[in-house]
């Protein structure tokens, strides 16, 4: 989950080919390593591992695919995650009510929470560039990710004590604030 970080390489080689700072080797090459690391990810044990978690991991190794996929132009792999992986994923991570019961169970919850519900946020602007609104599709119940989302805001709400944890952790990872607004422009730029 930590190589989430590695986004920034990503969307760093597409500003840098925006600026024609890049040779066409070079661009190919980072291209080629973008490729290497999301083969790796499809087909490693570890990454079967994080595809097949159940809690944020997923979320986070999905975005990661989605990303690199898109710059390596595997448009099919993008639309593919949303659906063989995001959208089964509902009905197990997303409650009726909104909530992630998986993520409940741990200790500092909220944080894992806020975690999971950052992810959500950057998955659905990827999902967008296949043209799946992701944010809304519901699994017939009630569940997507803006339930997540308004249950999350209706815990802070009522919980004063949770608004500090979940907004250091929000900020932390790129759903507010300036490192926010950067993973945020990651993936805009890296689809």
């Amino acid at each position: 989950i930590e190589a989430r970080h590695l986004l920034y390489v990503t969307v760093a080689g597409r500003v840098l080919e925006h600026l024609g700072a890049l040779s066409p080797p070079e661009s190919a090459a980072l291209r080629d390593w973008d490729g290497r690391l999301l083969q790796w990810m499809r087909e490693s044990a570890q990454g079967r591992r994080a595809e097949e978690a159940d809690n944020n991991i997923a979320l986070w190794y999905d975005l990661q695919c989605m990303v690199y996929a898109k710059f390596c132009g595997d448009e099919q792999l993008v639309a593919d995650t949303v659906r063989r992986s995001l959208l089964p994923r509902l009905a197990r991570q997303i409650a009726p009510d909104g909530s992630l019961p998986r993520e409940m169970s741990r200790a500092r919850s909220y944080d894992y929470i806020a975690f999971s519900v950052a992810a959500m946020a950057l998955l659905s602007r990827a999902a967008e560039s296949a043209g799946i609104p992701l944010w809304d599709i519901e699994d017939g119940d009630g569940r997507n990710y803006q339930a997540a989302h308004d249950w999350l805001l209706d815990m802070t709400a009522s919980e004063r004590r949770l608004v500090a944890p979940v907004a250091r952790v929000l900020h932390r990872t790129g759903d507010g604030g300036a490192d926010g607004d950067a993973l945020q422009r990651v993936v805009d730029l890296s689809l």
